[in-house]
């Protein structure tokens, strides 16, 4: 008897030992998060191997183009994401050879493009279509942000990132733009989930990180905080790019005319907001367009001036002008004729003389 309590101490001597050394390594599992929970698996975490996951699988990061924008992240560096497409790269006059998508090729080529970087990610069952591009202005990135996503942009302050998401059945596309650079993000798979869209978030957030961010246009900045979320914004260098926009203002005013009044020859840029409906005032357009100087300026304030009938006749939407401001020229196109569009002094008043 004496020699079987003997043999159970040492046995449950040794299970002690090892459960204290399993304890002290981890034992495989995951360390308990602040909150109570285990830790988040898309949470970058610090470590000796410089916060990469040691447990990602290989990517495809040896391939990439030596020329890639450092702000793509390596596979490892965004927990759950593996780069199965090498970054290539292509300059301005290429653009074709990296996008594909004919409607995405033709708004990209309507603003002034650098160049161009696309790679791929996968987490599981989970893809992202990455493309960066870098512009020649804050305008030109936001621009591309404007038109390639239907729902209006929000402002992070946090990152001072201009974002915009829109949700298929079983895609989502998110666009953002952060100084001179778009960045579209095309997620398949089960995007209705609240995981996928979160760490698609966190491939997005990463991909911005690092990149200097820029003010964004003045006709947001103008627009009240409360009608930011329902007031849809682009901003264009030629007003035909927006002619497929599923807007019923915007149709109206996607012209070469207004192109030839408003002088957008493409070193033009015009922002426009669509205001929506309110017991006070019905849906109208409110425009500003900046212009190389104030020479041009002028010219096209006294072009809206003198052809007021004929631009109302071709729209079909009564056109407001006020007097131009330095190199910048505001109006408003409205449903109905003599309809108050209150933002459209508050903007004036804003520009600087």
């Amino acid at each position: 008897m004496s020699g079987m309590r003997t043999w159970i101490g040492s046995v449950t001597l040794v299970a002690l030992v090892n459960a204290a050394a399993l304890t002290q390594a981890g034992c495989g599992r995951d360390e308990a998060s602040p909150s109570g929970g285990n830790a988040d698996p898309n949470q970058t975490t610090g470590s000796a191997t410089g916060s990469v996951y040691v447990n990602t699988q290989p990517g495809a990061d040896a391939d990439d183009d030596p020329g890639q924008p450092r702000a793509l992240p390596r596979t490892g560096q965004v927990a759950g994401w593996v780069k199965t497409r090498a970054v290539s790269t292509a300059p301005a006059g290429r653009l074709a050879d990296l996008i594909k998508d004919p409607d995405v090729l033709a708004v990209v080529k309507a603003f002034q493009v650098k160049s161009l970087a696309s790679c791929r990610y996968n987490q599981q069952i989970t893809s992202a279509e990455v493309v960066f591009i870098e512009t020649a202005s804050p305008a030109d990135a936001f621009g591309l942000v404007s038109v390639l996503v239907p729902e209006p942009a929000e402002l992070l302050p946090a990152d001072r990132s201009v974002r915009a998401v829109h949700v298929g059945n079983a895609d989502m596309r998110m666009a953002a733009q952060q100084g001179k650079v778009c960045v579209l993000v095309d997620v398949s798979g089960r995007v209705e989930t609240e995981s996928v869209r979160r760490a698609s978030r966190r491939l997005m957030d990463n991909i911005l990180f690092t990149l200097p961010a820029a003010d964004p246009p003045l006709l947001m900045q103008v627009i009240p905080q409360p009608q930011q979320a329902s007031t849809k914004l682009w901003l264009v260098r030629d007003m035909t790019v927006l002619a497929k926009t599923v807007h019923p203002l915007i149709q109206r005013v996607a012209t070469r005319s207004v192109n030839q009044t408003l002088g957008l020859s493409g070193d033009a840029t015009i922002a426009i907001a669509a205001v929506p409906a309110t017991d006070e005032e019905p849906a109208h357009l409110i425009w500003l367009a900046e212009y190389p100087s104030p020479a041009t300026a002028r010219a096209a304030y006294d072009r809206c001036s003198a052809e007021l009938t004929q631009a109302a006749a071709s729209t079909g939407l009564p056109l407001a002008v006020l007097p131009s401001k330095g190199n910048r020229l505001c109006g408003a196109w409205t449903a109905k004729a003599d309809a108050p569009a209150p933002l459209l002094k508050s903007l004036h008043d804003a520009l600087p003389k």
